[in-house]
């Protein structure tokens, strides 16, 4: 998230992408972020202000992440699927 969100890889939505991968991250490896709506915009937004270091994000982000009662099961979507597997 922290690098997504402050270098500004995109035109366009870069905060939100940030937050977007880090929590699919966290869900395909069966975890939770909880945070609130506005707990989340205020986050990302400190994170892409440079308000925050990388350091101080892994804090609230350990604080903030939870388990899943059960991990989802990702299957492969047939785009993704290599030639000849």
């Amino acid at each position: 998230m922290y690098h997504l969100a402050k270098n500004h890889p995109f035109i366009d939505g870069n905060k939100r992408t940030a937050f977007a991968m880090a929590e699919a991250f966290l869900i395909v490896n069966g975890f939770v972020l909880n945070f609130s709506n506005d707990g989340t915009y205020d986050l990302v937004l400190r994170v892409a202000e440079g308000a925050i270091s990388k350091e101080d994000l892994a804090e609230v982000l350990e604080g903030a992440i939870g388990f899943r009662k059960a991990a989802p099961t990702w299957k492969q979507p047939p785009s993704l699927q290599v030639w000849g597997t």
